[in-house]
């Protein structure tokens, strides 16, 4: 499945084609297959889902030619850089950050990448933000005990490794689209796990409700405390005995078919900013992360972050990265 997915971003294989109807066709058929075949029996299944995917694969591509030109990451561009400063605590971070990859390992491990002259692939890193107490010069006078907000980054990954840009970022369209079909096929295991979750948990509460009749604890008003806290619990369970079998019973009036199966994916694809978007922001820091809101302030740089929220509200900050073989040599030496 995902060797197609590779060449509807191929922009080659695309011009080949001819059309992009068939691009978005194909599509179509890797959705299908990656959800559920049986979505193949709906008559006018393509039509259907035509625009919604057309929708999803415009995005995936745009999103990721919306991303800033690469760092280069060597010695010399760490002492000049902003952002590498800002990423990185030093130049021996980004050597074991390649080290230590598996991404980046399994690439560079594959024999014809051995003696390139350079590759590239997408960095993600989470964005973290404390408040501490610090000092601070105003002219000639040192404050202490100054609130100061601290920006730090985290969890360093590497992804998609191309010995290009341009494969790089077509890997990078693939994984968008496919996190699409990973969250339509979430979205239907969801609506299908609900029928079994509710018999279980109705199993249950009625296995309880009839325990506690056979012990003489049921509905008993005039007992002691205990017994009616017992009697509290037990109008608690029956109310959510009561839900429970009214959701079941309209589950079983209205059951999932198909059809309602195309309806959701089709919601998911026409949708793609719910379930991943991409933003710049702004943030002025200086060499020691510090954020500073004085725009006169020599000591800070402005940033613009690439933000990339997965539509579950985790979020990272990536940026297109380059390597060349001086880095990736101290990192893998031949």
């Amino acid at each position: 499945m995902f060797e197609l997915i590779r060449k509807l971003f191929d922009s080659e294989h695309a011009e080949n084609r001819g059309q992009k109807e068939t691009r978005v066709r194909d599509a179509i058929e890797q959705v299908v297959e990656g959800t559920d075949p049986r979505l193949h029996m709906v008559r006018g299944y393509e039509r259907k889902l035509y625009s919604g995917v057309e929708t999803a694969l415009d995005y995936a591509s745009d999103l990721i030619e919306q991303f800033s030109e690469p760092l280069t990451l060597t010695k010399r561009t760490f002492g000049t850089d902003p952002y590498l400063h800002a990423y990185f605590a030093s130049m021996d971070e980004i050597v074991e950050l390649l080290q230590h990859s598996r991404s980046f390992r399994e690439f560079i491990d594959y024999r014809d990448n051995n003696y390139l002259n350079e590759c590239y692939a997408l960095l993600a890193m989470h964005k973290e933000e404390r408040t501490t107490l610090g000092t601070e010069m105003r002219g000639d006078i040192i404050r202490r005990g100054v609130s100061q907000t601290v920006v730090n980054y985290s969890g360093h990954r590497l992804i998609t490794p191309g010995a290009d840009l341009a494969i790089t970022k077509q890997k990078l369209k693939e994984r968008a689209f496919s996190h699409f079909i990973e969250t339509a096929l979430d979205r239907m295991a969801s609506l299908r796990s609900r029928k079994d979750e509710l018999e279980a948990q109705r199993g249950l509460l009625r296995s309880k409700l009839n325990a506690l009749k056979k012990s003489g604890n049921f509905g008993l008003q005039d007992e002691l405390q205990t017994a009616s806290h017992t009697d509290a619990v037990n109008k608690k369970d029956i109310r959510e005995l009561k839900e429970i079998e009214k959701e079941l019973k309209g589950l079983l009036a209205n059951p999932m078919t198909l059809d309602d199966y195309i309806t959701e994916i089709d919601t998911i694809m026409s949708h793609p900013q719910q379930h991943l978007r991409s933003e710049q922001t702004t943030l002025r820091v200086d060499r020691m992360g510090i954020k500073r809101s004085d725009r006169s302030d020599k000591r800070a740089e402005t940033l613009t972050l690439q933000e990339v929220d997965l539509g579950n509200g985790i979020r990272y900050v990536v940026s297109l990265i380059k390597i060349p073989s001086e880095t990736m040599r101290a990192a893998y030496p031949v």
